[in-house]
């Protein structure tokens, strides 16, 4: 669903935990295991699948513009919205 929302092939890593693993390839770069961060994620950081644009990239792609106008068109809404759940919890 990515590769089609975006458009582009999409590249899955062995690390799974995101942020965290984030934070601990910086600080092995800050401990002196590694010079750098691109060092740290060469070393550490491994393309385990990819994923390619399907059939559906034009459906997206056609329905992109409409939710686009969505926000702007429910702007005020969602303030009113808002609102009335501050209203019910005071």
């Amino acid at each position: 669903m990515l590769a089609d929302v975006f458009g582009t092939r999409c590249e899955m890593v062995n690390a799974l935990e995101g942020a965290a693993y984030g934070a601990a390839l910086l600080a092995s770069v800050g401990a002196g295991v590694h010079n750098s961060v691109q060092e740290a994620c060469s070393a550490c950081i491994r393309v385990t699948d990819s994923v390619d644009t399907g059939a559906e990239r034009e459906i997206y792609e056609a329905f992109y513009p409409r939710y686009r106008a969505l926000y702007p068109a429910l702007k005020d809404e969602f303030a009113a919205l808002a609102e009335i759940v501050a209203g019910q919890a005071g």
